[in-house]
């Protein structure tokens, strides 16, 4: 859990003579760890969200500081505090103009002030929040997997100002393709949104999975976030999808948010949800499949209505069970089936008519029709349970 730009110029603000210049819509820019940067070659080691501290010792031109910025804005800083002295007279209206536009925080802080006491007092902040994030997800991690020890748990989260009453929801995320590195990225260009945005959450990487439990906001809020997201990033995370369990009331029952957001993540990647974000409580029917532990009695029942349509596609090469599921889903509209399916819709009234004959049912049947459609339902859940 990152400090933002706004929460350590706070710290500071008045007991060092942190005087903002620019950027104050970067304000909420996170802070991950700090870094002196005194030349355009030092700027090249940032990895993202430093802020950078500069007293302008390796700069010969006041055109170099300019440049200094450029880079520490190219390289992803979260912002920059100038020592104004002997080697830095002054701040340009060209630079305060440039990192307006970039919404860059840029500080001065004057040459009497120690610059290492600032460092000092935000590298603090910084190792005080690395804490924190550790302390929580290990009381989430617990309170998901180790609740004979949840009294110790509560407590801490009772220090950080969660309560055990609390509504907890999880969302978990997941590529098809990805490592750490990928994934810690992912984390990072989400918390810096959801911080922006004063979101009150805990994350964290599990079993190759990005985990964000959300506190006290509603389900379709969520969603509206997760969605916005999304869009966001789709462009640079095109294989990613989001599973989003229910709000439980309490830190005790959390397990199940988890359950349910990576239940609803398996059925994503086996095109039984056919969107990249699926909601627990948008699962209809399928919750009801969810708690069931007799998967041998779901299992006879699919045979039951299915094995003869699966058994004729096997032997014959055919997909007919793809175009009853099609035609199904598209309320037993042939139009429909065949635009999806990309056929004549002449082809899908006789696959539907020889679809009857195999089952030796009526599909113009609601009986029929809907125990069909439960069956397919169980077989897709069968797939990745």
């Amino acid at each position: 859990m990152a400090n933002s730009v706004r929460q350590l110029y706070m710290k500071v603000k008045d007991s060092h003579e942190l005087t903002l210049l620019a950027g104050e819509q970067g304000l909420d820019n996170l802070v991950r760890w700090i870094h002196t940067v005194e030349s355009l070659d030092m700027s090249d080691f940032l990895h993202g969200n430093e802020m950078t501290f500069t007293t302008g010792v390796g700069l010969k031109k006041e055109e170099d500081l300019f440049n200094l910025i450029k880079q520490n804005v190219k390289n992803s800083a979260s912002g920059m505090i100038v020592n104004i002295g002997p080697f830095i007279k002054n701040i340009t209206p060209e630079m305060i103009a440039y990192c307006n536009e970039h919404h860059f925080p840029l500080f001065s802080v004057p040459w009497h002030i120690y610059l290492a006491d600032v460092i000092r007092i935000f590298t603090y902040e910084l190792l005080q929040s690395e804490k924190k994030e550790t302390e929580l997800t290990k009381a989430i991690k617990g309170a998901i997997f180790d609740q004979n020890n949840i009294d110790e748990y509560l407590i801490i989260l009772d220090k950080y100002g969660y309560e055990e009453n609390n509504q907890y929801c999880i969302t978990a995320f997941q590529m098809l393709e990805s490592d750490e590195n990928t994934l810690l990225n992912l984390k990072k260009r989400m918390e810096n949104s959801l911080v922006k945005e004063n979101h009150a959450f805990i994350s964290f990487l599990l079993d190759v999975k990005l985990i964000i439990v959300f506190i006290n906001d509603t389900e379709d809020h969520i969603s509206s976030i997760i969605n916005r997201l999304f869009h966001d990033l789709s462009y640079e995370y095109k294989d990613l999808f989001a599973g989003i369990g229910a709000n439980q009331s309490a830190i005790f029952n959390i397990k199940n948010s988890y359950t349910q957001a990576t239940k609803v993540l398996d059925l994503i990647k086996k095109s039984v949800i056919k969107k990249p974000i699926g909601l627990y409580n948008e699962l209809d029917f399928l919750k009801l499949l969810l708690p069931i532990n007799d998967l041998e009695a779901l299992r006879d029942y699919k045979n039951e209505k299915l094995y003869q349509l699966e058994k004729y596609d096997e032997l014959n090469n055919t997909k007919y069970l793809q175009t009853l599921e099609c035609y199904l889903n598209n309320n037993c509209s042939i139009n429909q089936t065949a635009k999806e399916l990309f056929v004549h819709r002449n082809t899908i009234n006789y696959q539907i008519s020889r679809i009857a004959q195999i089952l030796d049912h009526n599909l113009s049947s609601f009986k029929t029709r809907c125990d069909l459609y439960l069956a397919i339902q169980i077989k897709n859940y069968l797939e990745v349970s």
